[in-house]
């Protein structure tokens, strides 16, 4: 089991409900952005709901990207899992993004 380090401050966790076409979640996701306090800071998306789909990941970091996300990341946790990938991608990321796909390319 790895170890974890409580001396630093844990990471702010936010939990955001609705679609990607709901009224204010660019204004939302540039608040939790803003919340880094970096310029554009660098967001990864673990799309297991959608079993890694491409064009998902495309809409959402299009719309991170809107909300001053800097560059966006797929970690390809279902299609092509490698551990050491994803670790090295969660390493170097400010934000990650956990989303549950609802309806889309069904």
């Amino acid at each position: 089991m790895p170890s974890l380090d409580y001396k630093s401050k844990p990471a702010d966790i936010f939990l955001i409900a609705g679609g990607p076409q709901s009224k204010n979640t660019k204004a939302i996701l540039a608040e939790v952005l803003k919340s880094s306090q970096k310029k554009r800071p660098t967001s990864l998306i673990s799309a297991t709901a959608s079993n890694d789909n491409k064009e998902f990941f495309l809409m959402l970091s299009q719309i991170l990207m809107d909300a001053g996300a800097g560059n966006v990341t797929l970690v390809p946790i279902v299609r092509r899992f490698d551990p050491a990938k994803a670790k090295d991608i969660c390493s170097r990321v400010t934000l990650s993004l956990s989303a549950r796909r609802c309806g889309f390319g069904e």
